[in-house]
């Protein structure tokens, strides 16, 4: 297995403090195709995740002190800038990490004889996970040939489920509130009409 980049050497080659423009000083390097790598920016990722959610709890119990309180609402001013910034690096690691994989896909060979190709799952179990998958289609294809990205965190499954519920009733919400409003309008139209019609035998 390849070694992994430290980043306080990879900042220094740079010339810049900034963890984004230091990988991509990697990227441009290509160290990046380096498999070490890859996992390093995964474990970051999930080490910053576990601080996110640890400093939520901290940021909880600062607000609980009330706006009355001068140092709580100090440090939860401070939370709140470093839980941001935080949340700001994971997205740009995640960003990195899903292009990086991208780029170094190696198709598998299915059980047809062809390379396979990246497909989404959205099941309860795996939401947003992509796998391997047969190019052929229907009851042609061999379909699941295995997965492609590691086994999401409990709390991405727990949570994502629930989200694309509530989007996609938000999108029967919308879309049937469209169909109400052009109903009525073409009801609108027709009372229009008729009322024309009516004036002008009248």
């Amino acid at each position: 297995m390849a070694s992994t980049p430290n980043f306080d050497e990879l900042k220094e080659a740079c010339g810049s403090e900034d963890l984004g423009e230091a990988l991509k000083f990697l990227f441009k390097s290509e160290i990046s195709e380096e498999e070490g790598f890859l996992m390093r920016i995964g474990d970051e990722c999930n080490q910053l995740r576990a601080k996110i959610e640890k400093r939520e709890e901290s940021i909880r119990e600062a607000i609980s002190f009330g706006p009355s309180n001068g140092i709580a609402k100090t440090g939860l001013d401070c939370l709140l800038h470093t839980q941001e910034m935080e949340k700001q690096r994971v997205l740009l690691l995640d960003t990195i990490l899903a292009e990086a994989r991208e780029a170094m896909y190696i198709p598998r060979i299915c059980q047809c004889g062809l390379p396979t190709v990246l497909r989404t799952s959205w099941t309860a179990t795996n939401p947003g996970r992509r796998f391997h998958c047969c190019p052929k289609t229907g009851q042609d294809s061999c379909s699941f040939n295995g997965f492609y990205d590691p086994p999401m965190c409990p709390r991405s499954v727990q949570i994502i489920p629930g989200l694309l519920r509530n989007i996609n009733h938000v999108q029967e919400v919308a879309t049937n509130n469209e169909r109400r409003a052009t109903m009525f309008k073409n009801l609108l139209l027709l009372s229009w009409l008729v009322f024309g019609v009516y004036f002008m035998l009248n």
